[in-house]
């Protein structure tokens, strides 16, 4: 899926493995092939939050992005009052 100018992306349900209800995103955007990296962003409904389900999406998504995408780098900002989505990082 192209978001924008030479930038691509992927983007995938959160959802547990035997209820398929979305729970939360996250996705790989803004690729720049030439210097082999991107941004990844993510988001989660709070009832869902601190049981471990957001570290197991990054890893998931981080081995697309490292193993299949070959990238080098991949940046996230998260918000600075956002202290559970930095203590993922």
């Amino acid at each position: 899926m192209t978001l924008q100018n030479n930038s691509e992306g992927l983007m995938w349900a959160i959802t547990y493995r035997e209820d398929p209800k979305l729970i939360g995103t996250i996705g790989i955007w803004n690729i720049v092939k030439e210097r082999a990296q991107a941004e990844i962003g993510y988001e989660l409904l709070p009832q869902y939050q601190t049981n471990g389900i957001m570290l197991e999406a990054l890893r998931s998504a981080l081995k697309v992005a490292f193993e299949n995408l070959k990238l080098e780098s991949v940046i996230a900002h998260p918000r600075g009052d956002n202290l559970k989505s930095i203590s993922l990082f």
